[in-house]
């Protein structure tokens, strides 16, 4: 038997042999446009910054101007062409200027999230592809080729212009060599010459922190490789659509499931009416409980039971198989029902909730959770018109994130914390509740103008800037400036006599 696998890797290298199987083949891999000079300065650039702001907290004007360096950087290399993707890369700059005005440990994480999801996905779709039909699994194949691109990133910046590093570092080999060959020598000299006079010796007498050039070199080293991360994604093939199979589901099996749903949200539904219609009080007055306690409990896994709805009918919506007109009709009714209920629920969970707030006043916690019941009602909303007018999967994706970054930047805009401090002062002059102090007082910067307009109307609590006034204020300078925190050092510096 003849062996020709020689020949063949001949003719697969001339091109007349297709390529071999790879079941990885959707991922499409190849870096189409290598790193060139302005691509090579902006990554260097961007490991500096990176590393210059790791200095600073992440709500400073550091962290903002390295942010608005990478869009900088990624817009004008000439590797985001796509449409969808220099939106995204615009719609950066309306998160990270939260940065800068907010100080919340409540928001600033989540603003952060929001920078990362905007970049990544403009990284994603530079060359390509549409936002509108990010699916669940097409999500799930550009994560995982976002991931390998970040990984493989040390590889793309091994060539500047498309000349290998081998050739470069050819032309230096004689410089190098002759500096290895010279240098004992030189060490030698240097230490009989500093010997022989002390003001030649003092130029190496130099404090230098090894640890802190340590940390200077691998917070470069990874700025660096995050940031040609992010140009080999934008350099690469577009994924290929459609090429990941999911496991269908028969019709029967998912149209049972969901009705199982909607029969059990249907009788909590019933429950519900009958308790508000007064029919319930000798259940709750032997479980100790009236209506108004009842009322404020359950909020949390009302709030948990919209959450895992809506991942189930995400998932039955990728992996139930509808096939006849019929199927079609009765799959988007039961799906409709199990929607209206579950809406339904997220109702009840506010309701709950404001009943809570009115008896025990308003937290971070209390107020982030009403926002993301109301994502979760309008996501689900956004979801009964994907069913109804039979649109793509990609579009309610794309809806449902655009949801959560809009209620996001809303809640940057109002001040949380500031509302909070402002509601539960407000209150005081409708309900008998006391104002939280110790609570208030706990908040970040972002309340404390708040505190010191509300201030009067407690008659001037000195407990109210406890936290505030007992910590010393710090200058962080230039990479550390951050606006909500020099407005509340104008007030503490007012209040606490500093």
């Amino acid at each position: 038997m003849t062996d020709d696998s020689g020949f063949q890797a001949l003719r697969f290298k001339a091109g007349e042999l297709p390529p071999p199987s790879n079941p990885f083949h959707w991922l499409r891999l190849t870096v189409r446009q290598p790193i060139d000079r302005r691509a090579g300065v902006f990554i260097a650039a961007l490991a500096v910054l990176f590393d210059w702001s790791m200095r600073a907290t992440p709500a400073s004007l550091a962290w903002f101007i390295l942010v608005i360096a990478v869009c900088f950087g990624l817009g004008v290399s000439g590797r985001v062409r796509n449409r969808n993707a220099l939106v995204l890369l615009g719609a950066v700059p309306l998160f990270a200027v939260w940065l800068v005005v907010r100080k919340s440990p409540w928001l600033i994480p989540l603003d952060i999230f929001a920078i990362v999801l905007l970049l990544a996905a403009a990284a994603s779709y530079a060359r390509g592809g549409s936002v509108l039909a990010l699916s669940v699994p097409e999500a799930v194949r550009r994560a995982v080729a976002l991931s390998v691109h970040f990984i493989a990133a040390p590889w793309f910046l091994k060539r500047t212009a498309g000349v290998p590093v081998g050739v470069r570092m050819g032309k230096a080999k004689p410089v190098i060599r002759g500096v290895a060959l010279v240098l004992p020598v030189l060490f030698i000299l240097a230490l009989l010459l500093g010997s022989a006079d002390s003001v030649f010796a003092s130029i190496f007498q130099v404090d230098v922190d090894i640890t802190s050039l340590f940390v200077h070199g691998l917070l470069i080293i990874v700025g660096a490789w995050l940031a040609a991360g992010l140009f080999r994604t934008t350099s690469a093939d577009e994924p290929e659509p459609g090429k990941v199979s999911v496991r269908r589901l028969g019709c029967v099996e998912g149209f049972t499931a969901l009705i199982a749903v909607v029969i059990l949200y249907g009788v909590f539904t019933v429950t519900q009416v009958v308790v508000w219609l007064g029919g319930a009080q000798e259940i709750l007055s032997n479980n100790g409980l009236s209506y108004a306690e009842h009322a404020r409990n359950g909020f949390f896994q009302l709030l948990a039971v919209g959450g895992i709805t809506l991942a189930l009918l995400m998932t039955m919506r990728a992996t139930v198989k509808v096939e006849t007109p019929a199927q079609h009709r009765w799959w988007k009714s039961a799906a409709l029902m199990a929607i209206v209920l579950t809406v339904a629920i997220v109702g009840v969970a506010l309701h709950r909730l404001s009943l809570y707030e009115n008896a025990y006043g308003l937290t971070m916690l209390r107020l982030f959770s009403a926002a993301f019941a109301i994502w979760i009602g309008l996501t689900f909303v956004s979801l009964r018109v994907s069913f109804v007018r039979g649109a793509s999967s990609g579009w309610f994706v794309a809806s449902a994130a655009g949801l959560g970054l809009a209620i996001l930047f809303v809640l940057n805009v109002v001040n949380p914390e500031a509302l909070v401090v402002n509601r539960n002062a407000d209150r005081l002059t409708t309900s008998r509740v006391p104002f939280d102090t110790y609570y208030a007082s706990g908040l970040s910067e972002d309340s404390v103008p708040a505190l010191g307009r509300v201030r009067p109307r407690l008659d001037d609590d000195p407990a109210l800037f406890r936290e505030h006034c007992g910590d010393p204020q710090q200058d962080h300078g230039f990479a550390g400036f951050n606006l909500a925190e020099q407005r509340a050092i104008d007030v503490i510096d007012e209040i606490c006599g500093k």
